[in-house]
């Protein structure tokens, strides 16, 4: 069994629990969405996020409190999540299909914390890495803990050996059809880590 098939399986059998766990009130929404509209973003709600996607992709638009798992970064909150803007084909339509979601826009993830000194989330970065309308969710279990599989968004080259655990975020599984990518916070910088299916 591919980690892929592993993860669909874990998936759709935690799925309810994932969504009742992460859903945001009011007023964190609201909060991403001014964070996403402040970089020339749409935050992507519920009403733009079909459960049933082409990509066969499943969890939510955004997830919160995956860092600071071991208490020690003085992180009391974070928040990965979706956003989209317009791309060259988008056409103005008064409803749109899950096909019009998919081609009228490019998406990407936006990085978001609330230090224990601030009363909010704060905008940090726009993720340098490739996603289409694809739901996320955490991943608490330790498959993902053979870190010799990843790679630095950014480049930097990475030591397995050396990590402090104490810095690495829970991954943040984001899975299609064809793959499934697993990313984590390192001490300020994301590593991934993706599996095609062949």
């Amino acid at each position: 069994m591919t980690i892929r098939n592993l993860i669909i399986l874990l998936c759709f059998f935690l799925f309810s629990l994932t969504i009742h766990s992460q859903q945001p009130n009011k007023q964190l929404v609201d909060r991403l969405d001014g964070i996403a509209k402040s970089q020339h973003l749409e935050l992507v709600k519920e009403e733009n996020f079909p459960i049933i996607n082409p990509y066969g992709s499943a969890g939510t638009p955004f997830v919160f409190n995956f860092m600071d798992q071991y208490h020690t970064l003085k992180i009391k909150n974070s928040s990965l999540f979706l956003c989209r803007k317009p791309n060259k084909y988008y056409k103005k339509k008064d409803s749109l299909s899950i096909t019009d979601l998919v081609n009228y826009f490019d998406y990407c993830l936006v990085f978001a914390i609330q230090k224990e000194t601030d009363n909010r989330l704060e905008f940090v970065e726009i993720l340098d890495t490739a996603i289409g309308l694809k739901g996320l969710y955490k991943y608490y279990g330790s498959a993902f803990n053979d870190l010799s599989k990843f790679h630095f968004l950014n480049g930097k080259k990475m030591d397995p050996k050396l990590i402090d655990w104490h810095k690495l975020s829970l991954p943040i599984i984001i899975s299609g059809i064809s793959s499934t990518t697993v990313l984590r916070n390192y001490d300020g910088d994301w590593i991934q880590f993706e599996e095609i299916e062949q």
